[in-house]
C-alpha cells in the first residue's frame, strides 16, 4: 500500500523511541517525506527536497507543503523518487532492527 502512495506524512509530535524507522520504510518506498521537528529526528536525515521538517504542529506550513508535492509533476517526482530510494539505501537495516530490539528489551528487563 506505500508504494501506491505520493507523499508520506509523519506528522507525530512526539515519538520517544522509532520515528526514524517510519521515515526510512516511506524513503524506501521513493517517498517525499513531511515530519514534525521532534527532538529525536536525526538532522543527518535533513534532505530539503525529499525531507521536509515542518515546525511542531505548524498545520499551515504541513498544508501548504503537502499541497506542493501533491502538484509535481510525473519528472519530477520520478527524480524525487530515485533521491529518495538511494537516501535510504545508506542505512544498514539490519543495525537498525538490531538496535531497536535491544531497547526494546531493554525496556521488557525492567
Amino acid at each position: 500500500m506505500l508504494f501506491q502512495s505520493r507523499i508520506f506524512l509523519h506528522l507525530a509530535q512526539t515519538e520517544p523511541l522509532f520515528p526514524v524507522i517510519g521515515i526510512l520504510e516511506g524513503l524506501a518506498c521513493g517517498l517525499p517525506i513531511i515530519v514534525y521537528d521532534m527532538k529525536v529526528i536525526d538532522k543527518l536525515l535533513v534532505n530539503s527536497e525529499i525531507i521536509s521538517v515542518i515546525e511542531n504542529s505548524n498545520i499551515q506550513e504541513t498544508a501548504l507543503k503537502t499541497l506542493k508535492i501533491s502538484t509535481l509533476t510525473s519528472t519530477q517526482f520520478k527524480k524525487i523518487n530515485k533521491q529518495a530510494i538511494n537516501f535510504a539505501r545508506r542505512f544498514n537495516w539490519k543495525i537498525i532492527a538490531e538496535k531497536e530490539f535491544r531497547v526494546i528489551g531493554n525496556l521488557l528487563n525492567y
